[in-house]
């Protein structure tokens, strides 16, 4: 399922598909009304203790953009730990916010 987190000024939307814990793909996109430069979106996995185990993080895109969106596909083979999966946005560098999604069995 996909849920809008507030950014400023704009949405952060992440939609994670799969069932239990095989993720087949990890979307997130943003909307603002202002541009965010040099953006990027990484896909962090914690388990249930809160150790991240996983980062998929994207590259930093070098424009100013007022809409930007980034998708990775796992393959059928690929389980992930219960827990959360969250999708990170980060501009010129820093941390804006995150959306994120409990995999469970």
């Amino acid at each position: 399922s996909s849920l809008p987190t507030p950014v400023p000024g704009g949405f952060l939307c992440h939609t994670i598909t799969g069932s239990g814990t095989k993720v087949s793909s990890d979307e997130a996109d943003f909307s603002s009304y202002g541009s965010f430069c040099n953006w990027r979106i990484d896909f962090r996995y914690r388990d249930v203790n809160g150790v991240t185990y996983r980062i998929n993080s994207g590259q930093t895109q070098l424009k100013c953009s007022r809409y930007g969106t980034r998708t990775v596909y796992y393959s059928s083979s690929t389980t992930f730990k219960p827990g959360l999966a969250c999708a990170y946005l980060y501009t010129n560098g820093n941390y804006t916010t995150k959306q994120c999604h409990s995999i469970t069995y």
